[in-house]
């Protein structure tokens, strides 16, 4: 089922951010939807309330889309993104941030295995580093605002994070703008890496991060990459 959000898309969200646009596209075209097709009238109907959207989305009144996104005129790089993220991840709350992110990612961790969890960004050009449960787990992530992965780029970071860490069979994420784009994957690539797009991520990570371990400066990261990446102007959220 693929939700047309135009409407959403078109608005100005750089001066204010308001959930109402989102809450009558969800009420208009899901449900004619529900209503028009049979096996959508026997699912519950809590999935479709307003409540539940508001879950899907995080539309927490401490929303990352509720910050003010800076009109600077420039656009962050890829390495600007993941150096800032994975500072602000460790910088404060480093536990719940990692775990956030994890789940960002579509990867579950428990709490006890993120006592000594590391997030780096650059660490020999791969882009962002997780490390957790006694480092014993890795998530290598490959990040595009819309740059091609080159032939041969995923391979190397794969076989650092084996020689350095000693780590068999580490996640691998590569982070699109558009997860529709194909990537040019080399032999077993394609069934070793996910593609996700970054608004999947912020979204997950939303519902993921605790209010407790937010503050002014990561919400404002959130909003300026939510904005460098087009939001829900993209294909579809991966």
């Amino acid at each position: 089922m693929t939700m047309d959000f135009e409407h959403v898309a078109t608005r100005d969200w750089v001066a204010s951010w308001s959930s109402e646009p989102i809450h009558a596209v969800h009420k208009r075209v899901v449900g004619a939807q529900v209503s028009s097709i049979e096996p959508l009238m026997k699912w519950p109907a809590l999935l479709f309330e307003r409540d539940s959207l508001s879950r899907y989305f995080g539309l927490s009144d401490n929303h990352f889309l509720h910050r003010h996104a800076l009109d600077w005129d420039i656009h962050l790089t890829e390495p600007q993104a993941t150096r800032a993220l994975a500072h602000c991840i460790m910088a404060r709350h480093r536990e719940a941030r990692i775990g956030a992110l994890l789940a960002g990612l579509g990867i579950v961790a428990k709490a006890e295995d993120l006592d000594d969890s590391v997030v780096v960004a650059e660490e020999k050009r791969v882009d962002l580093l997780i490390l957790w449960q006694g480092r014993q787990k890795a998530a290598i992530v490959e990040a595009k605002f819309g740059h091609k992965v080159t032939q041969g780029q995923l391979s190397k970071y794969g076989a650092y994070v084996r020689r350095a860490y000693k780590l068999s069979k580490p996640e691998k994420i590569v982070l699109l703008v558009d997860p529709d784009e194909k990537v040019r994957f080399r032999g077993p690539q394609s069934r070793q890496w996910r593609i996700l797009s970054w608004a999947a991520l912020l979204m997950r990570m939303e519902r993921a991060l605790p209010a407790e371990a937010d503050d002014d400066d990561f919400r404002l990261l959130r909003r300026m990459i939510w904005q460098r990446c087009g939001g829900l102007q993209q294909g579809r959220n991966g």
